[in-house]
């Protein structure tokens, strides 16, 4: 993609809720340290009667995959604020469709607020999508104007990355969450995999067309219609199926079926193709 054009639409007070850390993070063994970090700054911030419209979140490349930054917010509410209405534009929710612009209290978003704790989105999806927000906020439909976290983003995260890469991903998860820590990244990180990684993505297509029988692949479907995802994306589906199978405490989680006769066969794939899941400490 080209480099995003640069639109103002908020308040210049709108500067600190959203940043990108100037030093990269390991996913596999920093994202602890990190936590403890959110942990200590969120905190002060409330304190001290500092904490931003935005919420607060620290966005950080990884050191393991060129051209993916992770976002972590201290409230579960403020990932979703910042991420929500961009997954349902590139994916689709409940009730709205693919490519559809969600107004801030849509039904989809109020349930994705409440439920929704990591979000994987590619530069392609939030160069569109914005361009759609700030077009339509600029012919004056306020209903669709970015917030002030959707604001932030895009000056303080997607600007700066698409100067610097030519397309990228980005993950979001949160300090504050309804799930383990390690299995958020976890699942989100193997989406960046898949997006990023040439040799992680064909791995996981052969899996899934070679070793993932047709009866398998509709209970699949099933299931993750059953949540929302659109079955009849095929790489949305083998997407979330190796995410799903691989994740740390996927056994507990609604693709567990599958995860005790994919998950080591998965690995096995992923390992011999040279591109084996992250691991996150």
């Amino acid at each position: 993609m080209t480099a995003l054009a640069l639109f103002s639409a908020g308040p210049a007070a709108w500067a600190d809720g959203v940043t990108l850390l100037p030093d990269k993070v390991s996913a596999h063994s920093g994202v602890r340290d990190w936590r403890a970090r959110m942990d200590e700054k969120g905190r002060a911030l409330i304190k001290e009667g500092k904490l931003d419209p935005a919420g607060y979140m620290e966005c950080a490349e990884t050191a393991e995959l060129a051209g993916v930054a992770m976002c972590q917010s201290f409230f579960q509410l403020d990932l979703n604020k910042t991420f929500g209405r961009a997954s349902i534009f590139a994916e689709g929710g409940y009730v709205l469709s693919k490519g559809a612009i969600a107004k801030h209290d849509d039904p989809d978003m109020l349930k994705l607020n409440l439920t929704t704790d990591g979000h994987d989105l590619k530069s392609s999806d939030l160069n569109t999508f914005f361009g759609k927000i700030h077009a339509a906020c600029a012919a004056g439909n306020a209903a669709l104007c970015p917030n002030p976290a959707e604001e932030q983003l895009y000056r303080n995260v997607l600007t700066p990355m698409a100067k610097k890469y030519k397309r990228f991903v980005v993950i979001g998860f949160s300090y504050q969450s309804f799930g383990d820590y390690q299995g958020d990244v976890g699942h989100e990180i193997m989406h960046a995999q898949y997006f990023m990684d040439p040799r992680y993505h064909d791995a996981v297509t052969r899996f899934w067309r070679a070793d993932v029988s047709g009866e398998q692949k509709r209970r699949i479907r099933e299931a993750l219609q059953a949540e929302a995802y659109d079955s009849h994306d095929e790489n949305l589906m083998i997407n979330e199926f190796q995410a799903f199978v691989l994740e740390p405490g996927g056994d507990e989680d609604f693709l567990k079926a599958f995860v005790p006769p994919y998950r080591e066969k998965l690995i096995a794939a992923l390992r011999k193709a040279g591109a084996p899941p992250i691991e996150i400490q």
